[in-house]
């Protein structure tokens, strides 16, 4: 009967936190529970809806603005611990710093060990013990990233050969389960296809999947469900399990609904932008005025823009191993602007002073050291036509 529909499990829970908090008179030994209390309880709602990849609409739109408030002033141990270890207490805590920084700590510990290890982290009261919990997770963090990276190469070589294929499985031998699911997600987006990474152990076969738009995943799976093991999911992302002897039939089944489902116009990128603006239209109250829309998300994305036309000055490539983009004169008529692109550090090497480029953009403001400097995140960029 519930009007809000998308809750996710932190958001049920904490609603029945009301509505036990509304009709009890609650009272231990140890504390009373007071109007308003459940509030404190907002940091962990938000950490849980944005890491759950749910709507930032509605009801979850508001845990999570007033969660991060809470956040900043956290009563949680571990949490002061982990926002110290990961290098954000004290700074501003947004969607980007919960889904990249926060959440991947706290979930390292089931992908590569246990769970439990952050269920103590948050339940702890003592500073000390928060301290060791978060530095093993930092630990297991690190770990995470490693195997994803060397997971992530292996299954690569596997589909580099059959890369033209509509729907894309690798599979390995001691690949951890908790690791799989992370390894499709950026295959999926390498090779702008469904990837599904499946790991051996005993002679059965766990499975992760992720898909693209327009094909259901869960719907490709389960006309092979008379092998599997297990299965579920939803359209865009699924897990699975099965015995190895069957993943080669699993895979022609695969490959033929998706012969009948897609098409190879299927494949071709999108990306979706807002208006179009000239850079003169770029200025602190713009970016002002977008932010008001946070927190961003998914069903929420942060605004982008098109911008055509602009004199390239000076290029870079910044960061480990080149992977991002610098342009530090970024010229139009009206104006001149920094930007940043993450992982476009490749078109270091193709850009050249005085070209012209169009691009996808998103205004930010970009805060170092006490200076807010307004800058353009680029999401993606062309060589102009001059139009």
């Amino acid at each position: 009967q519930y009007a809000f529909k998308d809750f996710t499990g932190v958001g049920v829970a904490f609603k029945l936190v009301q509505a036990l908090v509304k009709k009890f008179e609650i009272r231990n030994s140890k504390f009373e529970i007071k109007p308003g209390w459940e509030k404190w309880l907002l940091d962990l709602v938000a950490i849980g809806t944005v890491a759950d990849c749910q709507s930032l609409l509605g009801e979850n739109r508001i845990f999570v603005k007033w969660g991060m408030v809470v956040m900043a002033k956290t009563r949680w141990a571990g949490l002061r611990a982990l926002f110290d270890i990961a290098g954000i207490s004290g700074g501003k805590i947004d969607t980007y710093q919960i889904g990249f920084i926060i959440a991947p700590r706290i979930n390292a510990a089931g992908r590569i060990e246990h769970a439990n290890l952050a269920l103590e982290l948050l339940l702890t009261d003592d500073a000390s013990t928060a301290g060791r919990l978060a530095q093993k997770l930092q630990e297991l963090n690190r770990r995470r990233q490693e195997l994803t990276e060397q997971i992530l190469s292996e299954a690569r070589e596997q589909l580099a050969p059959v890369g033209n294929q509509k729907i894309l499985l690798a599979a390995g031998d001691g690949w951890p389960k908790g690791i799989v699911g992370l390894v499709a997600g950026k295959l999926t987006e390498e090779f702008a296809r469904p990837v599904l990474v499946l790991a051996q152990e005993s002679g059965e076969a766990t499975g992760s999947a992720r898909s693209v738009a327009n094909f259901n995943i869960v719907e490709a799976i389960s006309h092979s469900k008379d092998i599997l093991v297990r299965y579920g999911g939803h359209p865009m992302a699924a897990g699975f399990t099965l015995r190895s002897e069957h993943i080669e039939l699993f895979q022609k089944n695969l490959l033929d609904y998706a012969d009948k489902i897609l098409s190879e116009d299927s494949f071709a990128p999108v990306i979706y932008y807002d208006g179009e603006v000239a850079l003169p239209d770029i200025n602190e109250t713009l970016v002002e005025t977008l932010e008001k829309f946070a927190p961003f998300g998914v069903g929420n994305p942060r605004p982008r823009f098109r911008m055509n036309n602009f004199i390239v000055d000076e290029v870079r490539a910044i960061g480990a191993d080149g992977k991002h983009l610098r342009i530090t004169g970024l010229r139009q008529v009206g104006g001149k602007f920094g930007c940043i692109g993450f992982n476009l550090g490749f078109w270091a090497g193709k850009l050249k002073g005085g070209e012209r480029i169009d691009m996808i953009c998103e205004p930010q403001f970009n805060e170092w050291n006490g200076q807010r400097n307004t800058q353009l995140k680029i999401i993606d960029l062309k060589f102009s036509d001059g139009s």
